[in-house]
């Protein structure tokens, strides 16, 4: 594999690890109102 197609599934883990989070803040702020 060259360090190429490496470099996009860490960018690719690291866009879905932040929609994780973004999701969670967002489903937490909906559950205190």
């Amino acid at each position: 594999m060259s360090n190429q197609g490496v470099d996009h599934v860490i960018e690719k883990k690291k866009t879905n690890h932040v929609i994780v989070v973004f999701t969670t803040i967002e489903v937490g702020r909906y559950d205190r109102y």
